[in-house]
């Protein structure tokens, strides 16, 4: 069945087309709300609570995004709202001082996807969540400054501060590696 079968499907209240739309964006929705929260166990919560409000809004679904990215945006509002909750911290950090963090250029093609989220999981919070937002989500500075709060400046710094902890992070890995 087709994602918009299944909205329609779900408007009428059928569990059947909830519980297959579910299953077909679960996963994924999941890996989203991962790298935001960081947490296994939380993420799951998130994508719970995420899903139910998915089925409660099903009506104001337009179309005018893919459902899929509808249904992100669902989940990464309630992923930043678990981690309002326990005050995320974002470092500031200078333009001048995100220039003289060391990084080498290595030969990068053994990194897998894989060792990239577990790095970007070890990331400082506001990092690992901006990072994770921009490159991840391909969302936009100005969005995640509005989504975070933060000033669009903050989200830029955040997200090269953790750009270039995370290369060095993945060369050092890759040195011990082979």
């Amino acid at each position: 069945m087709n994602p918009i079968e299944l909205v329609h499907q779900c408007r009428e209240g059928k569990r059947k087309a909830q519980y297959e739309l579910f299953r077909m964006y679960a996963t994924p929705m999941y890996h989203v709300a991962r790298r935001i929260v960081a947490d296994p166990m939380e993420s799951e919560e998130v994508v719970q609570e995420a899903f139910v409000k998915v089925f409660e809004k099903i009506h104001s679904f337009e179309g005018r995004a893919t459902l899929g990215a509808w249904i992100k945006r669902i989940v990464v509002n309630q992923a930043l709202n678990e981690v309002r909750k326990r005050k995320m911290v974002f470092d500031n950090v200078e333009d001048a001082q995100i220039a003289d963090l060391p990084i080498e250029e290595d030969d990068y093609e053994d990194v897998t996807a894989d060792m990239i989220n577990e790095e970007i999981n070890l990331l400082p919070e506001g990092c690992r969540i901006v990072v994770s937002l921009h490159l991840l989500e391909e969302y936009k500075h100005t969005e995640i400054a509005e989504m975070l709060s933060i000033s669009e400046s903050t989200s830029r710094s955040q997200y090269m501060r953790g750009r270039k902890m995370l290369a060095a992070r993945l060369s050092e890995r890759m040195k011990h590696e082979l």
